[in-house]
């Protein structure tokens, strides 16, 4: 940017910056500051106008200006008779892989309609694995989602994030923490054990025992749940002297 604006080739200098503004929530400028030696970005935060250098930026943010940027150059260079409305009229494919890197969640919300209203023209193919992403095509009738393992489209339907996740993702409970669903399976092994055998000095018994009370161990301060925990071992041992 700083090049640009020393040589004034302005209409390649208005497209990159276009592109930038277009990108960034809430931008409102963008240009090479020389006292700074970098690019500065004014944008409204809480209401607020405030002035941004580059460096401060996330690395999310720094990654999509580096991209946008790239592309709006090169676009402004090729197609040079446009002028103003090169980045709104200039066709193209662009890959990208993992489009959702280092991105906010938030910000993975918007990032595919972001860049679709900046370059209205380009066919954008890209990758993730954020379900943030996938939820943000719903409704859209310029996206495809595509199933890289099966080879087919995925209908897009207004899911929750647990439900992507689990359903297009394939992650199991994914609104359950993994230290939780340990628990719960080494729970599942001592419970089931307990009922096969009759002695509470069984190697394995005792074994599986030992193995969910360090996983509950998070959950030891919670007077409910140690008490449930109680209550179900007594429950078991009582129908066993029946």
């Amino acid at each position: 940017m700083a090049a640009l604006q020393k040589q004034e080739r302005r209409h390649v200098l208005e497209a990159v910056r276009d592109a930038i503004v277009g990108m960034i929530p809430g931008a409102k400028l963008a240009w090479w500051d020389v006292d700074w030696d970098e690019i500065l970005i004014e944008t409204e935060i809480q209401g607020k106008t405030q002035t941004i250098p580059f460096h401060l930026l996330s690395d999310g943010y720094r990654n999509m200006i580096g991209m946008v940027a790239d592309i709006a150059y090169r676009m402004a260079t090729l197609n040079p008779q446009l002028e103003a409305d090169v980045i709104k009229q200039t066709e193209g494919i662009v890959l990208i892989d993992e489009i959702d890197l280092h991105l906010h969640p938030k910000w993975q919300r918007e990032v595919v309609g972001r860049l679709l209203n900046t370059f209205p023209k380009v066919q954008f193919v890209a990758s993730s694995h954020s379900p943030f992403i996938i939820q943000s095509l719903y409704g859209r009738e310029d996206c495809l989602l595509w199933d890289l393992e099966k080879a087919c489209p995925v209908n897009i339907e207004s899911e929750s994030i647990e439900d992507i996740a689990e359903d297009q993702q394939h992650v199991d409970m994914p609104q359950k923490s993994k230290r939780y669903l340990d628990m719960m399976a080494a729970a599942e092994a001592y419970y089931r054990r307990l009922h096969q055998v009759n002695d509470e000095t069984d190697q394995e018994l005792l074994q599986l025992r030992s193995r969910f009370d360090e996983l509950s161990i998070p959950f030891s301060d919670d007077p409910a749940f140690a008490a449930q925990l109680k209550f179900e071992r007594d429950s078991v041992l009582a129908a066993k002297n029946k």
